[in-house]
């Protein structure tokens, strides 16, 4: 009986720790950059021009915490998040960045048009070669950048 009550022990405490490892994965806090300098800055054109003249280079800053300063042409909400569409009014590509939620007030009273600086950590990016839709770059945990 005892030998079969440690390995029900042990198998029990197994369990529970993997569920404690796989809560703490999941729910994991997410990066707050407010207070991250950013690995580089860019203006909009000159990272997007790394979507058609320097893909490696743009494959290294994945997952890195970049600035990029720009003009808002869209803000959209939904129940869950907030999204900034940066680029210029006479080109399809653009960046799209989710705001971090910690910080919308920092948002509240920006509009379209109005020339934002922003950090964010690059989560990937599109490039159009065919359908004449635009290159776009996704940053989320979006937040001001205040140099």
């Amino acid at each position: 009986m005892g030998k079969k009550s440690n390995i029900l022990l042990a198998l029990i405490l197994i369990a529970a720790i993997g569920v404690f490892v796989t809560y703490k994965f999941i729910f994991k806090a997410n990066d707050d950059l407010s207070n991250v300098k950013p690995s580089s800055s860019f203006s909009f054109g000159t990272l997007m021009d790394k979507t058609v003249n320097d893909t490696s280079s743009l494959h290294e800053l994945n997952n890195k915490v970049v600035a990029v300063t720009g003009n808002l042409l869209k803000m959209s909400k939904d129940s869950t998040s907030t999204t900034l569409e940066i680029g210029e009014t006479n080109s399809n590509s653009s960046i799209i960045c989710q705001i971090d939620p910690r910080y919308l007030n920092d948002f509240s009273n920006v509009k379209e048009g109005d020339s934002l600086n922003i950090k964010g950590k690059i989560a990937g990016f599109t490039i159009d070669t065919d359908l004449g839709l635009g290159n776009t770059i996704q940053m989320i945990f979006c937040v001001k950048n205040n140099p």
